[in-house]
């Protein structure tokens, strides 16, 4: 069985990326990070969602990302942008995300920032539709 785990490439040394995700535990999905550090070792929420890409993984294959790199994707209720990031790092697309759940963006900007991709959240209410 393939593995749809999300990691994410970093420069932050490892302590230093640790004391930056434990104020932002518990966490709800599993994020690894090139430096060894994952979120797995740390507090987790239940459930817990070690395989965050399994439905990106649906899609993928019938996705053509790989032809229109270099462009913008829309992730409409991004949660934490784990389609976002691994879109961004893997097929070179810059990123848009919204969601209603204002900590869901603080995580998208926070992890985002921390891998450099280039993208931008935002909180959507039912006033935007």
């Amino acid at each position: 069985m393939e593995k749809h785990f999300l990691t994410l490439q970093t420069s932050v040394a490892a302590e230093d990326l640790r004391e930056r995700l434990r104020p932002r535990e518990p966490w709800a999905i599993r994020v690894d990070f090139s430096n060894g550090v994952s979120t797995k070792d740390l507090t987790r929420r239940t459930p817990f969602d070690e395989q965050p890409l399994t439905r990106f993984s649906m899609v993928e294959g019938a996705t053509p990302f790989a032809e229109i790199s270099g462009s913008r994707l829309l992730d409409v209720g991004c949660n934490g942008c784990y389609n976002c990031a691994h879109a961004a790092q893997k097929y070179g697309l810059s990123c848009t995300g919204i969601d209603f759940v204002p900590r869901h963006i603080e995580i998208s900007r926070f992890l985002s920032g921390t891998a450099d991709i280039s993208a931008e959240f935002f909180i959507a209410s039912a006033e935007t539709f």
